[in-house]
């Protein structure tokens, strides 16, 4: 076992939080550096922000579906092939947004890093009743969480992006533009994809903090997609 990661943890926590900007802080950053990224809000519900000591290692933010708004998908994408799963009545979205992690670690620790972050998204979630995850990620960082992680992210076929709409950076612009995925957080094997990881973090000696109140939000019920 790696004895260093145990000074790694994580902390779940809402908008307005000094440890969620922490994390908005790093991913704006790295995507400054990767990707060219000029402008990025802050307007997300929840921040998981993986913590070495007290500096911000690793990013990830849920944006929740209420009433009346949209989900950053919703604003970049016109709507392609939905999952079965997304017909189940009572379903309740939300959108995984800034996902980032430091060039500064090594293989070993970005691995607990990116994982760990997705586990916490994936109880937050559960935290407020949120069945489904849509996500805008380029494939070969899916293509990790499915092969690696085994996520069952489901890739929406026929979803276009509304070229209008679009981000003004290398994320969107560089050849392999992102597409849009869901992921069924209720799923055995979402279940089981988080479960290997807790246990993984707990052998390591890896904290969770979770700062959330059960239920925070007013999120909006799936309904008559198909």
């Amino acid at each position: 076992m790696y004895s260093y990661l145990h000074n790694i943890s994580f902390i779940i926590n809402k908008n307005g939080t000094d440890s969620f900007f922490s994390g908005r802080s790093l991913a704006k950053e790295m995507y400054s550096k990767k990707w060219s990224t000029k402008n990025m809000c802050d307007d997300y519900d929840i921040g998981i922000v993986a913590f070495y000591g007290d500096i911000p290692i690793g990013n990830i933010n849920i944006q929740l579906k209420k009433k009346r708004t949209y989900i950053p998908s919703e604003r970049y994408f016109e709507p392609g092939l939905y999952p079965e799963f997304m017909n189940v009545e009572n379903n309740k979205i939300g959108e995984l947004c800034g996902l980032a992690i430091s060039d500064n670690l090594h293989r070993i620790p970005r691995e607990y890093v990116l994982g760990g972050l997705i586990l916490n998204a994936h109880l937050a979630a559960m935290q407020n009743s949120i069945s489904v995850f849509a996500t805008v990620q380029k494939k070969q960082l899916i293509n990790k969480l499915i092969n690696e992680y085994n996520y069952p992210f489901f890739e929406s076929k026929g979803a276009n992006l509304k070229c209008d709409n679009m981000p003004d950076d290398n994320y969107w612009k560089h050849e392999g533009a992102p597409s849009l995925y869901y992921i069924n957080l209720y799923d055995i094997d979402t279940i089981n994809a988080s479960f290997h990881l807790l246990t993984q973090l707990t052998e390591s000696n890896i904290k969770i903090v979770n700062k959330l109140e059960a239920k925070d939000y007013d999120t909006q019920e799936i309904t008559n997609v198909a």
